[in-house]
């Protein structure tokens, strides 16, 4: 979050908004995890993340238009 605030970009005020709105009016941190992702593309490109050791489990679906 904090790189966020630092960074020159259209998004800048927004890290700063959330810094403050999570982070409390005595600054107080906050630890977040991450317990998974979910990542779209096409076979050519989620192919290249196949053999990647940080990939502990995957699954395959498809959304499409209804009717």
């Amino acid at each position: 979050m904090s790189s966020g605030t630092r960074q020159k970009s259209r998004l800048q005020d927004e890290y700063k908004r959330l810094e403050k709105e999570i982070g409390g009016a005595d600054g107080l941190s906050v630890d977040l995890v991450i317990y998974g992702a979910v990542v779209t593309g096409n076979k050519k490109t989620l192919t290249s993340l196949q053999d990647l050791d940080f990939i502990k489990a995957s699954s395959i679906g498809v959304i499409t238009d209804k009717y």
